[in-house]
């Protein structure tokens, strides 16, 4: 029940209900000739019967005075019923098979080449699991398994749009729930270790788990579903969220040191909630811009990105301290230890300020030259599937062969003149390999089509009235022999072929009243059979012209066709391999020529890359904006402004230079990691300023940002832990993502750590 539409082959019964609307037209009027013949197939001795009776009437007196047409009729119908009887003797001799005792044997789906044969598989989809069709594509994959036991030297393979999407997301949802537990347990383990207390960390993540239970429960209200892009949330969260609670726990043990709990928790709210809070509120105000995006996927994310960063924020800031003052115990606490990093001198050094300060504009420029050059956009989906993966395998192997299946341009129309003319509009085109509709199975119909069938349908509806022949070496003899009379008559009227096959007929029915005479126990049988199997074909042309055209075609073939409605559908094939974007869009620009209306995955496919390219550079530029107006919303000075934008700027540019150096790839899977960046790299610049600005007014030209300091440089390293996990991913999009927040997130904690307290230093006394 899960796999309602399978389907390897078309029947021969498939291939006779289309008969009258795909066979040329000089053999279906020939076929309406004779369809009268048909109600006489019940058996042999009713057509036998029938057979004579028509013969009598065209040789006897009053078939010279018959008219053409009638006498033709009457002719064809007669000898489609001798010949069938006939056909019994080439049974028996094992002879193939002609007319309508011919079963057309099983065409079965294939490539152009021929090399490969195709199963086409409709699973039924349930949107209420992740995969939409996991549990359709663990049935096949047992089927596949169990038949690769039966014939273990047929390659099988699976693949197609619907396997390479649910493989992408079963691949990334593990990867993506690895890569979370094992980062939550690193950064936890670091926490103990760094703070020297397992209590403190824990109460954290007790406001974290509380924190991503809300988020679950946002995620559910405001949207309802998980995507491949917006599952990411678990690895934002943990990459930022936890952030907060770091920031808390750190200045909390600093407060510690001279103060009681309370206490100690009062003055930490009082220094960081606003610091935490505007941290929280830029990086979600940068997901949150994904939702003036047209792209569906990336607006998902942003809600529920947004909505986790601010609940994390919101729980650091009141379930934390509650926790803390609840729990927390009143020994003395231990000074956290200090996570080395060079460079602080930074702060104090004017010389060394100097030095970071041309050091970090060496490399923004050398970014800035580098990346152009050599940062490279990839679309291609396949080559960010994990490595190995064996519906990607089988896609490459179709489109090696030929053209694949899953990527074809879709042109709707209502009537065959209308699919006449894309067609011919479509061959004109180069970047069209081929052309696939109805015609390829059928013929166009014509005023003369038309009339034939029309005719076919008539005469194939009416009855039999003529009593039955008994079945003997007589009866077939002197049928035999009006056979050949009917041949010499005919000499000069009828073609060569058509003399030649009234004699082939004359010489199997006398054949067959020798087998009768000689007690062949096969003979009659073989007569019987015959006639049984030219009833059924006939009744299968019958029952397919007697269908609308969507119900005559082949199962297999059906939806691919024509729809419900009568609309036909004729698909565009691309020439090239429309994975890559290039030839996409030289495809996409190709198909609209032939139909502005054209639909289909690859108008899908280039537009979804369209979008997200355009929601990248706009949700990059807009998230440098936001956090610019957010900074000043909380220092309320200019300076401010420029100071935490112009350092995480640098951040970003060295970045993307590094990306390009080690030609790591902006992809559809990764590139929401520049603005999530933005979002987070603003967070150091405004904490570190916050606890800057405590010592501002004191005169003091040194800038010390104890405790703080370590806070920031612990949170970074938590973002990277908390995405580099997916460095390991086996999906290579995923991978991506891994290096490009890891990079990113260190990259932006050392102008944080490094540049910016060098400018304070340069710029204090001013």
């Amino acid at each position: 029940p899960d796999l309602p539409g399978v389907y390897g082959r078309i029947d021969g019964d498939e291939q006779l209900r289309v008969a009258t609307r795909a066979m040329p037209i000089e053999e279906l009027e020939q076929l309406a000739n004779a369809a009268a013949g048909i109600p006489a197939l019940k058996d042999a001795p009713t057509a036998l019967a029938a057979a004579e009776a028509e013969v009598g009437k065209v040789l006897g007196g009053g078939g010279l005075s018959m008219p053409k047409e009638e006498r033709t009729r009457r002719g064809s119908k007669a000898f489609m019923l001798l010949d069938t009887i006939a056909q019994a003797e080439d049974r028996l001799e094992g002879r193939p098979l002609t007319g309508l005792g011919l079963r057309p044997p099983p065409q079965y789906l294939a490539s152009d080449s021929g090399r490969l044969l195709f199963v086409a598989i409709l699973p039924r989809k349930d949107f209420g699991t992740l995969a939409a069709i996991e549990g359709p594509l663990n049935e096949i994959r047992d089927a596949i398994e169990a038949t690769r036991a039966e014939f273990p030297t047929v390659e099988i393979g699976l693949t197609g749009k619907p396997v390479l999407q649910a493989d992408e997301l079963i691949t990334s949802t593990g990867d993506t729930t690895w890569s979370f537990a094992v980062s939550l347990i690193v950064v936890a383990a670091i926490c103990v270790v760094v703070y020297r207390d397992w209590r403190k960390p824990l109460l954290a993540l007790i406001a974290f788990a509380a924190a991503i239970a809300w988020t679950q429960g946002a995620a559910a209200l405001l949207v309802g579903r998980l995507t491949l892009l917006s599952m990411v949330f678990m690895l934002v969260l943990i990459g930022a969220g936890l952030d907060y609670g770091i920031h808390v726990v750190s200045r909390y043990i600093e407060f510690r040191e001279t103060m009681d709990i309370r206490e100690s928790v009062r003055r930490t709210l009082h220094t960081t909630a606003v610091g935490t809070l505007t941290g929280a509120a830029t990086s979600a105000i940068v997901f949150l811009l994904a939702l003036f995006s047209s792209f569906q996927g990336l607006r998902e994310l942003g809600i529920i990105a947004g909505a986790g960063l601010l609940a994390c924020a919101f729980a650091m800031v009141t379930t934390l301290p509650a926790l803390l003052v609840l729990f927390d115990t009143p020994a003395p606490v231990k000074r956290p230890r200090e996570i080395p990093i060079p460079g602080i001198i930074v702060g104090h050094s004017r010389r060394a300020a100097w030095w970071s300060i041309a050091i970090s504009s060496l490399l923004v420029l050398a970014a800035l030259i580098l990346a152009p050059l050599r940062l490279r956009f990839e679309s291609n989906l396949l080559k960010l599937q994990a490595q190995g993966l064996e519906s990607v395998t089988w896609e490459h192997r179709v489109l090696e062969d030929s053209a694949s299946l899953s990527w074809f341009a879709a042109v709707i129309v209502d009537s065959e003149a209308e699919a006449l003319d894309a067609i011919k509009r479509a061959k004109a085109e180069s970047e069209i390999g081929f052309v696939r509709s109805v015609f390829d199975l059928l013929e166009p119909t014509t005023e003369r089509r038309t009339e034939a069938r029309a005719r076919f349908a008539e005469a194939s509806s009416g009855s039999e009235t003529a009593a039955a022949t008994p079945l003997t070496a007589e009866t077939l003899d002197r049928l035999a022999g009006r056979v050949r009379t009917a041949q010499t008559l005919s000499t000069g009227s009828i073609t060569a072929a058509e003399r030649e096959r009234l004699g082939s007929i004359a010489t199997r029915l006398r054949s067959l009243a020798n087998r009768i005479r000689n007690d062949d126990p096969k003979v009659l049988g073989a007569i019987d059979a015959v006639v049984a199997e030219a009833a059924s074909a006939a009744a299968a042309m019958v029952a397919g012209e007697r269908s609308t055209l969507r119900d005559s075609l082949p199962a297999a073939v059906r939806a691919r066709f024509v729809s419900p409605n009568g609309k036909l559908l004729v698909s565009l094939i691309p020439k090239g391999d429309t994975w890559e974007l290039k030839p996409l869009k030289r495809f996409v620009e190709a198909m609209r020529r032939v139909d502005p209306s054209a639909t289909g995955v690859p108008i899908t496919q280039s537009e979804s890359i369209e979008d997200m390219t355009r929601a990248f550079m706009l949700i990059s530029i807009w998230s440098m904006i936001a956090v610019a107006i957010i900074t000043w919303l909380d220092f309320r000075r200019l300076s401010a402004v420029v100071l935490c934008v112009s350092v995480l700027s640098a951040g970003i540019a060295i970045t993307v230079g590094l990306l390009a150096a080690f030609d790591i790839p902006i992809s559809l899977a990764n590139f929401f990691g520049v603005p999530i960046l933005i979002g987070l790299g603003i967070d150091s610049n405004i904490h570190l300023l916050h606890r800057a600005d405590e010592t501002r007014h004191t005169g003091d030209p040194t800038v010390d940002f104890g405790g703080t300091r370590s806070a920031v440089i612990f949170t970074a390293l938590t973002t990277a832990i908390g995405f580099g996990g997916q460095i390991f991913a086996s999906h290579r999009g995923m991978q991506g993502l891994g290096w490009i927040m890891t990079v990113g997130s260190l990259v932006c904690l050392a102008t944080s750590v490094w540049l910016l307290p060098a400018i304070l230093r340069v710029s204090r006394g001013r």
